[in-house]
C-alpha cells in the first residue's frame, strides 16, 4: 500500500495560511507621495507642530507632517544630528507606541555632523 503525492497536495501542504481579512495595498505609493510632497489620492496632509518626538545627546527628531489615507498613516520626521560626527540611522528600527510599521525610508542613511535629514514612516491606518 502506497500513498501517491501529487503536486497539488504538496502545494497545499506548503501553502502559506490565508489572511481572513486582506490588507490594503498602496504603502509604496504613499511613501512616494510623501517624499515628493504630493497629496495622495483620497488622502490629506496635516502640518505638525514640530514638537520633539525623540531627543537624546546624539539625535533629535521632530514630527513635521502627517499624511492620512483610508488605509495608512504616514509620518515625516526631521532628524537632527547633535554631534560633531556623522551618525548612521536605521529607519527599520523605528517603533511606535501603537500601530504597525509597514514601510520606512530616509533621505540620507548617515546624517552629517550637525546636519539634518528626513525620515519617512508609513503605518497601518487601523
Amino acid at each position: 500500500r502506497y500513498v501517491r503525492v501529487t503536486k497539488e497536495a504538496e502545494r497545499a501542504a506548503n501553502a502559506l495560511p490565508k489572511r481572513s481579512q486582506r490588507r490594503p495595498t498602496g504603502a509604496i505609493a504613499l511613501l512616494q507621495a510623501m517624499r515628493l510632497g504630493l497629496r495622495p489620492e483620497g488622502g490629506k496632509i496635516l502640518r505638525a507642530a514640530g514638537e520633539p518626538a525623540f531627543q537624546s545627546e546624539t539625535i533629535e527628531s521632530r514630527l513635521a507632517y502627517v499624511y492620512q489615507t483610508p488605509d495608512f498613516t504616514g509620518y515625516i520626521y526631521d532628524l537632527e544630528n547633535r554631534t560633531e560626527v556623522g551618525q548612521a540611522v536605521d529607519a527599520s528600527r523605528l517603533r511606535a507606541k501603537e500601530g504597525t510599521l509597514v514601510l520606512s525610508s530616509l533621505r540620507e542613511n548617515v546624517v552629517p555632523a550637525r546636519g539634518k535629514t528626513r525620515l519617512y514612516a508609513v503605518f497601518w491606518g487601523d
